[in-house]
Parts: C-alpha cells; structure tokens; sequence
C-alpha cells in the first residue's frame, strides 16, 4: 500500500506543462568577440613570414614564442603576445595570452 501515494505523486508530476520560456535572450548566448588586448593585429602581416622578422624588442609588452610541440606555461595574461612558428620556424598564428 505504499507504492500508491508514490505512483499518485508520478502521476500528478505528468500533468505538469512545460515550463515556461526564457524572455532574458538566447539560452546560450553566443560569446563576445575576444578582444585584442596584446596588440596581435599590429604584428599580422608577419604571418608566412620566418621568426627572425619579428623582434619582440620593438614590443612594449611580453611576448613568447612557441614551437610546435614546446610546452607552455597555461598562465593566461591578455597582455602577452604568443607568436605560434611551424616546423620550419615560420609564423603561422598570433594571440594574446
């Protein structure tokens, strides 16, 4: 004789509606662009091009550069400057952090 209040409380719950719309916008927001904080876009026309163009001394703030398979450090500063180089010491990418 237990089983019954419980199967009338599974009952009731299946009469529930749905629940009702979110009005505040999308459930899942579509996230802001991500800024640049580094100065990556002054630096992109070095991309294709080999490492030795880019001086990190000309660079007011960090930056660090990395190889293909070199550990790093997942510290993230929006100030630094990553110039990402392939194989061949190439520059293939730039971001901030």
């Amino acid at each position: 004789m237990r089983a019954a209040p419980l199967f009338c409380l599974m009952a009731l719950s299946a009469c529930a509606g749905p629940a009702p719309a979110r009005t505040g916008g999308p459930a899942n927001p579509v996230p802001p662009a991500a800024e640049d904080t580094c100065g990556a876009a002054d630096f992109a026309s070095l991309v294709g091009q080999p490492v030795s163009r880019f001086s990190a001394e000309v660079r007011a703030g960090p930056a660090r550069v990395i190889r293909p398979g070199q550990p790093v450090t997942m510290d993230y500063n929006p100030l630094r400057l990553n110039v990402l180089l392939d194989a061949d010491d190439r520059i293939v990418g730039l971001s901030c952090g």
